[in-house]
């Protein structure tokens, strides 16, 4: 079968047959097949790419591009995530940048994706520091003393400069806020959301690199079932693709298992 293809794509750049041929015979052969079989299919195609697209692209791009289309949606987004990420790359690597496929030139964006998260309660009045304790004086070389004792530092004690982790009810609104932007990135132009996408984004990056610091409290929280959670999951053969949803008690497991794949990489 692949050698009757490479002959086909032969033929197609020598101009003996239609430039397309060779794609029009996969796809019919795409829509033949499971998936699996869709798999083995794709994979000659991949080996193929740059053949395929050296000569006559123009007459291949709309074929190409209604084969990979027509493909992404008999795949499942849950099942099939490693196959749906060869098709993107496959399209990605095919079409140049400029191509107009590639281009949002009406600059439309899905902001019918509104992402909702449980709206947390304003802190309390009696929460808020008291304005008549001691306040902390830091010294040049970074240590804090009290008043009345500023000719002896405490010791042990200093400021980094590195920034600390916020607490997770604080991260929690902060986090799912820039799925916001992502769904309308215009508004990154405007001043105040852009200030608050960075602030909330240097405050996820910063919980995430705070993992190695912060996994021995997590784990001691859970009770190690996160462990036992994924011994079981090893067992069975079904792939396991979590999906994260945005209730608030689910915030703190699901930043763990955030920093657990992020410290994998």
């Amino acid at each position: 079968m692949w050698d009757l293809f490479d002959i086909i794509s032969i033929l197609s750049d020598e101009g003996q047959c239609d430039p397309p041929l060779l794609l029009w015979l996969a796809e019919e052969l795409l829509d033949s097949q499971t998936i699996a079989g869709c798999r083995i299919v794709f994979d000659y195609l991949e080996s193929r790419r740059e053949k395929i697209t050296a000569k006559n692209f123009d007459t291949k791009e709309l074929v190409i591009l209604r084969t990979c289309n027509e493909l992404l949606r008999r795949l499942s987004r849950a099942d099939d995530t490693a196959f749906c990420g060869r098709v993107y790359i496959f399209l990605f690597q095919s079409f140049p940048l400029g191509n107009k496929s590639s281009v949002n030139l009406r600059g439309e964006f899905h902001t019918e994706n509104v992402t909702t998260w449980d709206q947390q309660d304003e802190p309390a009045d009696d929460m808020e520091i008291d304005s008549g304790a001691p306040k902390i004086a830091v010294t040049k070389d970074g240590e804090r003393n009290a008043p009345g004792n500023s000719e002896a530092p405490a010791k042990g004690v200093s400021f980094s400069k590195k920034p600390e982790p916020i607490p997770l009810d604080e991260l929690y609104p902060k986090f799912w806020s820039l799925q916001n932007y992502f769904s309308q990135p215009k508004k990154l132009f405007e001043p105040e959301s852009f200030q608050a996408f960075k602030a909330g984004l240097e405050a996820t990056i910063t919980q995430f690199q705070a993992y190695p610091s912060t996994k021995k409290a997590l784990d001691d929280r859970d009770g190690g079932q996160q462990n036992r959670l994924k011994r079981k999951r090893g067992t069975t053969s079904a792939p396991f693709n979590p999906r994260y949803l945005t209730r608030r008690d689910l915030f703190d497991l699901e930043v763990c298992d955030f920093r657990k794949l992020s410290n994998s990489y």
